[in-house]
């Protein structure tokens, strides 16, 4: 027997085990098989076929554009300064002080 054909036998098997409505040890008596030989085709064939069902796509990543994203500091004189989105803290919080 072929991989492919031992394949399709037990899925049909597990099928068929799943429409009896047997436990899965009363079908392996029921139809001569090895119960540890049920469960090995059981996991196997539950679990996917790493070779065939993943794929790797590339991603290609931008730079973030910050200049859409502006952050405004309004001063009680009611004039506004606009920076960056993206300003580090520690400079912004240097023109906070010069400003004072």
């Amino acid at each position: 027997m072929t991989p492919q054909q031992k394949r399709q036998y037990w899925q049909a098997q597990l099928q068929t085990q799943a429409d009896s409505g047997l436990s899965k040890a009363a079908f392996c008596q029921r139809e001569g098989l090895r119960p540890s030989t049920f469960y090995y085709w059981a996991g196997k064939l539950k679990a996917p076929d790493t070779a065939r069902h993943h794929t790797i796509h590339p991603v290609r990543l931008s730079e973030p554009h910050y200049q859409a994203h502006h952050l405004t500091l309004t001063l009680p004189n009611g004039c506004q300064l606009a920076f960056p989105a993206a300003l580090e803290p520690d400079t912004l919080q240097r023109f906070v002080a010069a400003l004072r």
